[in-house]
């Protein structure tokens, strides 16, 4: 049964598909600049075109997980996507609000000290 983007439901992994998934982990590590000490493949779904389309699901612990698109034209070219499924941990959200925070406090220390010098222009 095809969906609406033309993709089929959800496939159970045979041999052949785990292989195709496993073999791209180094690349997948790659493009996520880390290394994925849980890597375990749940499903995939195919969609003919010029070629094969395949989606992963891969679980890669903390509760997350990922879906991996492996684009392969019948010339032997291949591309592949990633992107996170599942939201960020809370501890990924506390570590990106901390980082935005201490962005923000940088630019208004600079602000201060711009301000202060330009003051101490202005008055001699």
């Amino acid at each position: 049964m095809e969906m609406d983007d033309d993709f089929t439901e959800d496939l159970t992994l045979d041999d052949d598909m785990l292989s195709a998934i496993m073999h791209r982990k180094q690349k997948i590590e790659e493009i996520l600049n880390t290394t994925l000490t849980v890597f375990n493949p749940i499903s995939y779904k195919e969609q003919i075109v010029a070629g094969f389309n395949y989606k992963f699901k891969v679980d890669i612990g903390n509760s997350k997980i990922i879906e991996v698109t492996i684009c392969r034209l019948r010339t032997s070219m291949e591309g592949i996507e990633v992107k996170y499924l599942c939201a960020p941990s809370s501890s990924l959200k506390i570590n990106l609000l901390y980082s935005i925070l201490c962005h923000a406090l940088i630019h208004l220390l600079l602000l201060i000290y711009e301000g202060f010098w330009g003051c101490l222009l202005y008055t001699s």
